[in-house]
């Protein structure tokens, strides 16, 4: 193993520690009355934010916004940020769980329903929270009753 194989392997190994310790599990209830996702609401402050989960591993901007909008990518979530309030939340990973009740990604949409308690709507496709000006939305693999997308996001 030469100098750079080494320094690669601390880097990763570096990477993985600041994972743990970062912890980005989400243990809080879930409140259908003001909806979170990863512990984070629709107008949050980015410094909540940086504060909770630190500095994003990237930043990119959102294209084809008519304002410009940030995006904060962590491991397993990604959070919008414009105007340095919170636009939006999606988890994109089992990994981490995001505050639903012990709710994650992969989970059935019967168990959703038994540990967030009641939708606004329901459909084969989709089951939606809405309250306080923010919608939760669990998008579902239709053959499998599976969640397979879970976004926070302004109600329109």
């Amino acid at each position: 193993m030469n100098e750079d194989d080494r320094e690669a392997m601390k880097t990763a190994e570096e990477a993985r520690q600041e994972f743990n310790r970062r912890n980005y599990d989400v243990t809080g209830t879930f409140d259908p009355l003001h909806p979170t996702l990863m512990g984070i609401g629709i107008g949050t402050n980015a410094d909540v934010v940086t504060q909770r989960f630190g500095e994003p591993t990237e930043k990119y901007l959102l294209p084809d916004e008519k304002e410009d909008a940030a995006v904060y990518s962590y491991p397993g979530f990604t959070i919008g940020i414009r105007d340095k309030k919170v636009l939006f939340v999606e988890v994109s990973t089992r990994s981490v769980s995001p505050g639903l009740n012990g709710l994650r990604l992969g989970d059935a949409k019967d168990d959703a329903i038994a540990k967030l308690g009641k939708p606004a709507s329901e459909t084969e496709f989709v089951v939606s929270y809405i309250a306080d000006g923010a919608v939760l939305k669990l998008d579902l693999e239709p053959e499998t009753n599976k969640i397979h997308s879970i976004k926070l996001f302004p109600e329109e």
